[in-house]
Protein backbone atom coordinates (compact mmCIF):
# COMPACT_ATOMS: atom_id res chain seq x y z
CA UNK A 1 0.00 0.00 0.00
CA UNK A 2 1.04 3.62 -1.02
CA UNK A 3 2.47 5.75 1.82
CA UNK A 4 -0.16 8.44 1.30
CA UNK A 5 0.28 10.02 4.81
CA UNK A 6 4.07 10.88 3.98
CA UNK A 7 2.52 13.36 1.21
CA UNK A 8 -0.22 15.65 3.51
CA UNK A 9 0.99 17.91 6.44
CA UNK A 10 -0.45 16.96 9.92
CA UNK A 11 -3.18 19.80 9.66
CA UNK A 12 -4.26 17.82 6.68
CA UNK A 13 -4.15 14.91 8.64
CA UNK A 14 -6.52 16.10 11.48
CA UNK A 15 -8.96 17.20 9.04
CA UNK A 16 -9.19 14.01 7.32
CA UNK A 17 -9.01 11.87 10.45
CA UNK A 18 -12.71 14.52 11.74
CA UNK A 19 -14.07 13.61 8.64
CA UNK A 20 -14.20 9.88 9.32
CA UNK A 21 -11.98 9.03 6.61
CA UNK A 22 -9.05 8.01 8.24
CA UNK A 23 -7.07 4.88 7.01
CA UNK A 24 -4.07 3.48 8.02
CA UNK A 25 -4.37 4.03 11.65
CA UNK A 26 -1.78 2.47 13.59
CA UNK A 27 0.37 4.49 11.54
CA UNK A 28 -1.97 7.71 11.34
CA UNK A 29 -2.73 7.50 15.43
CA UNK A 30 0.46 7.28 15.99
CA UNK A 31 1.36 10.51 14.37
CA UNK A 32 -2.06 12.34 15.38
CA UNK A 33 -0.77 11.23 18.87
CA UNK A 34 2.36 12.84 19.06
CA UNK A 35 4.45 9.33 18.64
CA UNK A 36 5.74 9.86 15.61
CA UNK A 37 6.96 13.69 14.46
CA UNK A 38 9.43 14.67 12.01
CA UNK A 39 9.87 12.91 8.28
CA UNK A 40 8.53 9.78 7.26
CA UNK A 41 12.09 8.25 7.45
CA UNK A 42 12.51 9.71 11.27
CA UNK A 43 9.03 7.99 11.68
CA UNK A 44 10.02 4.52 10.75
CA UNK A 45 13.30 5.29 13.24
CA UNK A 46 10.75 6.34 15.90
CA UNK A 47 8.72 2.98 15.43
CA UNK A 48 11.86 0.84 15.69
CA UNK A 49 13.34 2.52 18.73
CA UNK A 50 9.86 1.82 20.21
CA UNK A 51 9.16 -1.65 19.27
CA UNK A 52 12.78 -2.70 20.72
CA UNK A 53 12.21 -1.39 23.79
CA UNK A 54 9.08 -3.28 23.91
CA UNK A 55 10.69 -6.13 23.17
CA UNK A 56 13.01 -5.60 25.75
CA UNK A 57 10.96 -4.62 28.47
CA UNK A 58 8.56 -8.00 27.71
CA UNK A 59 11.54 -10.05 28.60
CA UNK A 60 12.43 -8.10 30.94
CA UNK A 61 9.49 -8.70 32.92
CA UNK A 62 9.44 -12.30 32.77
CA UNK A 63 12.90 -13.87 33.96
CA UNK A 64 13.29 -17.31 33.30
CA UNK A 65 13.56 -19.17 36.62
CA UNK A 66 15.87 -22.18 35.09
CA UNK A 67 19.20 -20.73 34.45
CA UNK A 68 22.31 -22.72 35.05
CA UNK A 69 24.54 -22.30 37.41
CA UNK A 70 22.08 -20.43 40.33
CA UNK A 71 22.60 -21.56 43.74
CA UNK A 72 19.87 -23.56 43.75
CA UNK A 73 19.62 -22.92 48.13
CA UNK A 74 18.40 -19.50 47.34
CA UNK A 75 16.77 -19.75 44.07
CA UNK A 76 13.86 -22.44 44.12
CA UNK A 77 10.06 -22.18 44.50
CA UNK A 78 10.05 -21.91 48.70
CA UNK A 79 13.02 -19.77 48.84
CA UNK A 80 12.29 -16.19 49.93
CA UNK A 81 15.02 -14.58 48.95
CA UNK A 82 14.39 -11.40 47.41
CA UNK A 83 16.09 -11.65 44.27
CA UNK A 84 14.57 -15.46 43.56
CA UNK A 85 13.04 -15.37 40.17
CA UNK A 86 10.37 -17.81 41.86
CA UNK A 87 9.06 -15.15 43.33
CA UNK A 88 8.87 -13.20 40.50
CA UNK A 89 7.17 -15.36 38.62
CA UNK A 90 4.52 -16.61 41.16
CA UNK A 91 3.50 -12.27 41.43
CA UNK A 92 3.90 -12.68 37.16
CA UNK A 93 1.08 -15.31 37.39
CA UNK A 94 -0.76 -13.76 39.89
CA UNK A 95 -1.23 -10.71 37.49
CA UNK A 96 -1.54 -13.11 34.59
CA UNK A 97 -4.29 -14.73 35.87
CA UNK A 98 -6.01 -11.88 36.53
CA UNK A 99 -5.74 -10.19 33.01
CA UNK A 100 -6.50 -13.63 31.53
CA UNK A 101 -10.29 -13.36 32.96
CA UNK A 102 -10.97 -10.43 31.14
CA UNK A 103 -9.18 -11.11 27.76
CA UNK A 104 -11.63 -14.38 27.69
CA UNK A 105 -14.33 -12.17 28.22
CA UNK A 106 -13.22 -9.52 25.47
CA UNK A 107 -15.51 -9.01 22.78
CA UNK A 108 -16.89 -12.70 22.65
CA UNK A 109 -19.01 -11.89 19.76
CA UNK A 110 -16.34 -11.49 17.43
CA UNK A 111 -14.12 -14.28 16.21
CA UNK A 112 -10.87 -12.88 16.34
CA UNK A 113 -11.05 -12.50 19.73
CA UNK A 114 -11.22 -16.08 20.21
CA UNK A 115 -7.89 -16.87 18.30
CA UNK A 116 -5.16 -17.83 20.79
CA UNK A 117 -2.53 -16.01 19.55
CA UNK A 118 -4.41 -12.67 19.72
CA UNK A 119 -5.42 -13.56 23.41
CA UNK A 120 -1.63 -13.83 23.97
CA UNK A 121 -1.20 -10.46 22.54
CA UNK A 122 -4.07 -8.82 24.20
CA UNK A 123 -2.94 -10.69 27.86
CA UNK A 124 1.03 -9.19 27.27
CA UNK A 125 0.30 -6.31 26.63
CA UNK A 126 -1.74 -5.73 29.61
CA UNK A 127 1.05 -7.78 31.45
CA UNK A 128 3.55 -5.33 30.28
CA UNK A 129 1.79 -2.17 30.89
CA UNK A 130 0.21 -3.17 34.18
CA UNK A 131 3.93 -4.96 35.77
CA UNK A 132 5.02 -0.87 34.56
CA UNK A 133 2.89 1.28 36.83
CA UNK A 134 2.07 1.90 40.52
CA UNK A 135 -2.08 1.36 39.39
CA UNK A 136 -1.64 -2.20 38.40
CA UNK A 137 -3.92 -3.60 35.84
CA UNK A 138 -7.82 -2.97 36.27
CA UNK A 139 -10.84 -3.76 34.34
CA UNK A 140 -11.54 -2.02 31.40
CA UNK A 141 -7.90 -1.55 30.32
CA UNK A 142 -8.63 -4.56 27.87
CA UNK A 143 -11.32 -2.89 26.13
CA UNK A 144 -9.25 -0.34 24.84
CA UNK A 145 -6.39 -2.50 23.43
CA UNK A 146 -8.94 -4.41 21.94
CA UNK A 147 -9.93 -1.58 19.57
CA UNK A 148 -6.28 -0.83 18.33
CA UNK A 149 -6.05 -4.41 18.05
CA UNK A 150 -9.02 -4.76 15.93
CA UNK A 151 -7.90 -1.94 13.43
CA UNK A 152 -4.66 -3.57 13.11
CA UNK A 153 -5.60 -6.92 12.23
CA UNK A 154 -7.88 -5.50 10.14
CA UNK A 155 -5.76 -3.53 8.21
CA UNK A 156 -3.19 -3.65 5.10
CA UNK A 157 0.67 -3.51 5.87
CA UNK A 158 2.29 -0.65 4.63
CA UNK A 159 5.84 -0.77 2.58
CA UNK A 160 7.91 1.31 4.38
CA UNK A 161 7.14 -0.60 7.70
CA UNK A 162 5.06 1.25 9.77
CA UNK A 163 1.94 -0.95 10.18
CA UNK A 164 2.81 -4.55 10.46
CA UNK A 165 1.40 -7.22 11.51
CA UNK A 166 4.60 -9.07 12.65
CA UNK A 167 5.14 -6.07 15.15
CA UNK A 168 1.27 -4.68 15.62
CA UNK A 169 2.08 -6.15 19.52
CA UNK A 170 4.49 -3.61 19.76
CA UNK A 171 2.11 -0.81 18.15
CA UNK A 172 -0.81 -1.34 19.84
CA UNK A 173 1.25 -1.50 23.10
CA UNK A 174 2.82 2.02 22.60
CA UNK A 175 -0.75 3.30 21.36
CA UNK A 176 -2.42 2.50 24.55
CA UNK A 177 0.10 3.63 26.61
CA UNK A 178 -0.42 7.00 24.76
CA UNK A 179 -3.93 7.07 25.62
CA UNK A 180 -3.64 6.05 29.11
CA UNK A 181 -1.44 9.20 29.40
CA UNK A 182 -3.22 11.67 28.13
CA UNK A 183 -5.20 11.50 31.15
CA UNK A 184 -7.61 8.00 30.78
CA UNK A 185 -4.88 6.57 33.22
CA UNK A 186 -6.11 8.83 35.73
CA UNK A 187 -9.16 7.72 35.26
CA UNK A 188 -8.54 4.60 37.06
CA UNK A 189 -7.60 5.21 40.01
CA UNK A 190 -9.60 4.15 43.19
CA UNK A 191 -12.17 7.03 43.67
CA UNK A 192 -13.20 8.21 47.13
CA UNK A 193 -15.28 10.98 48.02
CA UNK A 194 -13.16 14.30 48.24
CA UNK A 195 -12.36 15.16 52.30
CA UNK A 196 -14.64 18.10 52.44
CA UNK A 197 -16.99 19.36 54.83
CA UNK A 198 -19.82 16.66 55.99
CA UNK A 199 -22.36 19.21 55.25
CA UNK A 200 -20.49 19.84 51.13
CA UNK A 201 -20.59 15.89 50.70
CA UNK A 202 -24.35 15.63 51.23
CA UNK A 203 -25.26 17.98 48.37
CA UNK A 204 -25.63 16.45 45.33
CA UNK A 205 -25.69 19.54 43.11
CA UNK A 206 -22.31 20.20 44.45
CA UNK A 207 -19.69 20.87 41.42
CA UNK A 208 -16.91 19.17 42.56
CA UNK A 209 -14.80 20.03 39.75
CA UNK A 210 -13.98 23.23 41.20
CA UNK A 211 -11.99 21.40 44.52
CA UNK A 212 -8.61 20.60 44.47
CA UNK A 213 -7.43 17.22 45.18
CA UNK A 214 -10.97 15.73 43.81
CA UNK A 215 -9.84 12.32 42.21
CA UNK A 216 -9.77 12.61 38.21
CA UNK A 217 -12.63 10.38 37.55
CA UNK A 218 -14.89 12.82 39.89
CA UNK A 219 -13.51 15.98 38.35
CA UNK A 220 -14.00 14.99 35.00
CA UNK A 221 -17.40 13.94 35.45
CA UNK A 222 -18.32 16.90 37.47
CA UNK A 223 -17.07 19.42 34.85
CA UNK A 224 -18.49 17.25 31.70
CA UNK A 225 -22.05 17.52 34.20
CA UNK A 226 -22.19 21.13 35.11
CA UNK A 227 -20.34 22.96 33.02
CA UNK A 228 -21.19 21.39 29.36
CA UNK A 229 -24.14 19.61 30.08
CA UNK A 230 -25.86 21.98 32.33
CA UNK A 231 -25.62 24.80 29.57
CA UNK A 232 -26.74 22.46 26.38
CA UNK A 233 -29.57 20.72 28.06
CA UNK A 234 -30.90 22.72 31.43
CA UNK A 235 -33.62 20.25 31.87
CA UNK A 236 -31.83 16.53 31.86
CA UNK A 237 -29.51 18.31 33.73
CA UNK A 238 -31.94 19.09 36.38
CA UNK A 239 -34.22 15.72 35.96
CA UNK A 240 -30.87 14.08 36.85
CA UNK A 241 -29.57 15.74 39.88
CA UNK A 242 -33.09 15.50 41.18
CA UNK A 243 -32.70 11.84 41.47
CA UNK A 244 -29.10 12.25 43.09
CA UNK A 245 -27.41 10.24 40.50
CA UNK A 246 -23.22 11.60 40.64
CA UNK A 247 -22.32 12.08 37.31
CA UNK A 248 -19.23 9.60 37.56
CA UNK A 249 -21.71 6.51 37.88
CA UNK A 250 -23.34 7.83 34.71
CA UNK A 251 -20.02 8.27 32.79
CA UNK A 252 -17.72 6.43 34.22
CA UNK A 253 -17.68 3.67 31.73
CA UNK A 254 -17.61 6.22 29.00
CA UNK A 255 -14.44 7.78 30.16
CA UNK A 256 -12.52 4.86 30.70
CA UNK A 257 -13.25 2.63 28.40
CA UNK A 258 -13.75 5.35 25.39
CA UNK A 259 -17.40 4.77 24.14
CA UNK A 260 -16.19 1.47 23.04
CA UNK A 261 -18.88 -0.03 24.96
CA UNK A 262 -21.46 1.93 24.02
CA UNK A 263 -20.86 2.05 19.97
CA UNK A 264 -20.11 -0.58 17.66
CA UNK A 265 -16.34 -0.95 16.58
CA UNK A 266 -16.85 0.60 13.56
CA UNK A 267 -18.62 4.15 15.05
CA UNK A 268 -16.17 3.28 17.83
CA UNK A 269 -13.15 3.92 15.91
CA UNK A 270 -14.98 6.86 14.32
CA UNK A 271 -15.04 8.57 17.77
CA UNK A 272 -11.16 7.81 18.26
CA UNK A 273 -10.54 9.58 14.63
CA UNK A 274 -12.24 12.64 16.02
CA UNK A 275 -11.09 12.67 19.35
CA UNK A 276 -7.40 12.00 18.19
CA UNK A 277 -7.70 14.51 15.22
CA UNK A 278 -8.91 17.57 17.87
CA UNK A 279 -5.82 16.70 20.28
CA UNK A 280 -2.63 18.73 20.28
CA UNK A 281 0.60 17.32 21.69
CA UNK A 282 0.65 20.41 23.80
CA UNK A 283 -2.81 18.86 25.32
CA UNK A 284 -2.84 17.46 29.01
CA UNK A 285 -5.90 14.86 28.07
CA UNK A 286 -8.01 13.73 25.24
CA UNK A 287 -10.56 17.03 25.23
CA UNK A 288 -13.00 16.23 23.15
CA UNK A 289 -14.52 12.82 25.00
CA UNK A 290 -15.91 15.75 27.38
CA UNK A 291 -18.19 16.99 24.99
CA UNK A 292 -18.67 13.50 23.16
CA UNK A 293 -19.91 12.73 26.54
CA UNK A 294 -22.18 15.78 26.97
CA UNK A 295 -23.54 15.41 23.43
CA UNK A 296 -24.44 11.85 24.19
CA UNK A 297 -26.85 13.05 27.29
CA UNK A 298 -28.24 15.73 25.40
CA UNK A 299 -28.98 13.42 22.00
CA UNK A 300 -31.15 11.25 24.42
CA UNK A 301 -32.61 13.73 26.64
CA UNK A 302 -35.73 13.26 25.32
CA UNK A 303 -36.25 9.87 25.96
CA UNK A 304 -34.68 10.00 29.76
CA UNK A 305 -36.62 12.82 30.81
CA UNK A 306 -39.18 9.89 30.19
CA UNK A 307 -38.43 7.94 33.04
CA UNK A 308 -37.65 8.26 36.82
CA UNK A 309 -36.07 6.35 39.46
CA UNK A 310 -34.57 3.43 38.75
CA UNK A 311 -35.74 3.17 35.14
CA UNK A 312 -33.48 6.40 34.75
CA UNK A 313 -30.40 4.25 36.76
CA UNK A 314 -30.83 2.10 34.24
CA UNK A 315 -31.25 3.99 31.25
CA UNK A 316 -27.99 5.80 31.64
CA UNK A 317 -25.75 2.94 32.74
CA UNK A 318 -27.11 -0.31 31.26
CA UNK A 319 -29.47 0.68 28.20
CA UNK A 320 -27.58 3.50 26.62
CA UNK A 321 -26.66 3.04 22.90
CA UNK A 322 -26.49 5.51 20.56
CA UNK A 323 -27.15 4.84 16.36
CA UNK A 324 -25.50 7.57 14.40
CA UNK A 325 -21.99 8.13 15.96
CA UNK A 326 -21.35 11.28 13.17
CA UNK A 327 -24.20 13.32 14.70
CA UNK A 328 -22.69 12.96 17.63
CA UNK A 329 -18.99 13.76 16.30
CA UNK A 330 -19.82 16.64 14.97
CA UNK A 331 -22.31 17.91 17.47
CA UNK A 332 -19.00 17.68 20.26
CA UNK A 333 -16.75 19.27 17.64
CA UNK A 334 -19.54 22.28 17.19
CA UNK A 335 -19.22 22.73 21.05
CA UNK A 336 -15.60 22.30 21.38
CA UNK A 337 -14.95 24.57 18.47
CA UNK A 338 -17.17 27.26 21.18
CA UNK A 339 -14.47 27.83 23.83
CA UNK A 340 -13.41 30.89 24.51
CA UNK A 341 -9.70 30.37 22.98
CA UNK A 342 -11.42 31.56 19.53
CA UNK A 343 -13.16 34.72 20.82
CA UNK A 344 -10.51 36.68 18.80
CA UNK A 345 -12.25 35.35 15.40
CA UNK A 346 -15.07 36.94 13.93
CA UNK A 347 -18.29 34.62 14.76
CA UNK A 348 -20.86 33.21 12.14
CA UNK A 349 -23.82 34.66 11.20
CA UNK A 350 -27.16 33.25 9.79
CA UNK A 351 -28.65 35.07 6.69
CA UNK A 352 -31.96 34.90 6.46
CA UNK A 353 -32.42 33.64 3.06
CA UNK A 354 -30.38 30.19 4.92
CA UNK A 355 -32.66 29.84 7.71
CA UNK A 356 -36.13 30.35 5.41
CA UNK A 357 -34.81 27.75 3.09
CA UNK A 358 -36.05 24.35 3.05
CA UNK A 359 -33.22 22.60 1.52
CA UNK A 360 -30.88 24.94 4.39
CA UNK A 361 -27.82 22.08 5.28
CA UNK A 362 -25.00 22.26 8.16
CA UNK A 363 -23.03 21.25 5.45
CA UNK A 364 -23.86 24.18 3.51
CA UNK A 365 -23.70 26.95 6.38
CA UNK A 366 -20.36 25.98 7.36
CA UNK A 367 -19.42 24.79 4.02
CA UNK A 368 -15.69 22.63 3.73
CA UNK A 369 -14.15 24.34 7.05
CA UNK A 370 -15.00 22.06 10.26
CA UNK A 371 -12.84 21.64 12.72
CA UNK A 372 -11.43 25.69 11.87
CA UNK A 373 -15.16 27.39 12.34
CA UNK A 374 -15.05 29.48 15.27
CA UNK A 375 -17.59 31.15 17.18
CA UNK A 376 -17.13 34.65 19.37
CA UNK A 377 -17.98 33.71 23.11
CA UNK A 378 -17.65 35.13 26.71
CA UNK A 379 -14.21 35.36 27.62
CA UNK A 380 -14.75 34.02 31.26
CA UNK A 381 -17.20 30.60 30.28
CA UNK A 382 -17.91 28.60 27.20
CA UNK A 383 -21.21 29.75 25.13
CA UNK A 384 -22.76 27.02 23.56
CA UNK A 385 -25.59 29.33 22.07
CA UNK A 386 -24.26 27.98 18.44
CA UNK A 387 -24.64 25.11 19.07
CA UNK A 388 -28.51 25.62 20.95
CA UNK A 389 -29.50 27.18 17.76
CA UNK A 390 -28.55 24.67 15.31
CA UNK A 391 -29.86 21.97 17.65
CA UNK A 392 -33.26 23.81 17.46
CA UNK A 393 -33.24 24.48 13.78
CA UNK A 394 -32.85 20.78 13.17
CA UNK A 395 -35.76 19.61 15.60
CA UNK A 396 -38.07 22.37 13.80
CA UNK A 397 -36.75 21.12 10.47
CA UNK A 398 -35.04 24.29 8.95
CA UNK A 399 -31.79 21.95 8.41
CA UNK A 400 -32.07 19.25 6.72
CA UNK A 401 -28.70 17.23 8.21
CA UNK A 402 -26.36 17.98 11.15
CA UNK A 403 -23.41 16.96 9.17
CA UNK A 404 -20.62 18.87 8.00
Amino acid sequence: MDCWYAQISLEELKKIAISGNLRNRIVTWRVLLGLLSGTIDEWVTQSWKMREEYYKLKTELSPSVLQSGEDLNLHNPLSTYHKNPWMCHFKNSDIRNKIKLDVDRTMPENEIFRRDHVKRILEDILFVWSSLHEIGYQQGYNEIIAVILMVGLEEEETIDGLSSWEHLEADTYWIFDKIMSLGVGQLYKTVEEPILENSLNDIPRLDKSKFEDVPELIRKSHYIFHRILQKIEPKLHSHILNHEFEPQIILVRWLRCLFSREFSIFDTVMIWDAIFGIHNIDMPDLELVNYICAVMLDVESENLLKVSDVELLKALTCDFKIENSRDVIESACIIYNSKPRNKSLSPVKFHEEDQNSSTFSFKNFFGSILPNFSFVCNEEQEDFTTYITMKTMKSQNLITEFSP
